[in-house]
């Protein structure tokens, strides 16, 4: 039986998002607001009968993070309009940090490629990373060192990527490099 339900299970967990035993379509979905999508689904699964097995299908619904920039879903879950609300200050203090530290973390997010301006290495940057939480400071305010010279977040991407970042004066999303898909 348990191998009937993992058969009957494969196409739909192949094609659509799953948990454990449903499976969702984006043909219905409500937005809820605060950056969450419900998503319509089905629950299946074999069950044994007098001489007979039947399946069971119901309807499930999930919620999940509306899709698109995760900057997009930040300012919708704290009712935010403009990115710069995003700005360490009054309005988002440590409060609305730790709010939205709590939301984003351990979701998965793709991450957009950038070609270095100086080719180093050929790493891929197409895996999905995870999120650890939301920054303190901005990238223009935390720095590192790099080669013995401090830099900030803004500067590397400038120097290595060549690549303006738009907000450099909002807080940033700490991610973990290594996820396995």
């Amino acid at each position: 039986m348990q191998a009937l339900n993992v058969v009957i299970r494969m196409q739909p967990s192949l094609t659509h998002p799953f948990n454990a035993r449903s499976f969702f379509t984006d043909a219905e979905t409500r937005d809820v607001g605060g950056g969450i999508v419900l998503w319509r689904g089905y629950f299946q699964s074999i069950r044994p009968a007098i001489r007979r097995m039947l399946i069971n299908v119901d309807i499930s619904t999930a919620a999940m993070y509306r899709e698109g920039p995760l900057l997009n879903v930040c300012l919708a879950f704290l009712g935010y309009r403009q990115p710069q609300d995003l700005n360490p200050g009054q309005r988002f203090g440590e409060r609305e940090r730790l709010r939205l530290s709590r939301f984003i973390s351990n979701v998965r997010v793709n991450v957009q490629a950038l070609k270095p301006a100086k080719p180093q290495t050929s790493r891929s940057n197409r895996r999905p990373r995870v999120v650890r939480g939301i920054t303190k400071g901005t990238a223009a305010g935390i720095s590192f060192d790099r080669n013995g010279q401090q830099i900030t977040i803004a500067q590397y991407y400038q120097e290595v990527y060549n690549c303006r970042l738009k907000y450099p004066n909002i807080v940033c999303t700490e991610v973990c490099a290594n996820v396995l898909q």
